[in-house]
């Protein structure tokens, strides 16, 4: 995965709001959705086949994601369009609704333990 970062500017849909909501479910699909992405034990981690694993992504690299949404565009209803601004409430707000769509929690707890390799899982 990119950086969340790069991966928000690159993005040039027109939000149809700029609610925490909308783009916090926007930052978590970028980070590969409930499919390839956890919240849990207060991290943020997404698979990544090539390392094998979950792999860690800090909360700064989340937050540093939300903060590039700086700029974009939304459009509620029939209004005419309007850039995006953000407080530093704003970026705190889509980092939880990011937590909110990608929580799993005990989702760790329940992994089996073994060593991972590329095309498998050994158990002792």
């Amino acid at each position: 995965m990119g950086s969340l970062e790069t991966l928000v500017r690159r993005t040039n849909l027109l939000f149809d709001s700029n609610a925490d909501a909308v783009l916090g479910t926007h930052l978590a699909g970028l980070m590969g959705g409930r499919d390839n992405a956890v919240f849990d034990r207060n991290e943020f981690r997404c698979y990544d086949p090539r390392a094998p694993g979950w792999v860690l992504v800090p909360r700064e690299d989340v937050a540093r994601g939300a903060a590039a949404y700086q700029g974009k565009w939304y459009q509620e209803g029939n209004h005419k369009p309007t850039m995006i601004q953000l407080s530093a409430s704003k970026v705190g707000g889509i980092v939880k609704q990011a937590e909110v769509e990608l929580a799993r929690f005990g989702f760790f707890n329940d992994a089996v333990s073994g060593a991972a390799f590329s095309n498998g899982l050994v158990r002792v």
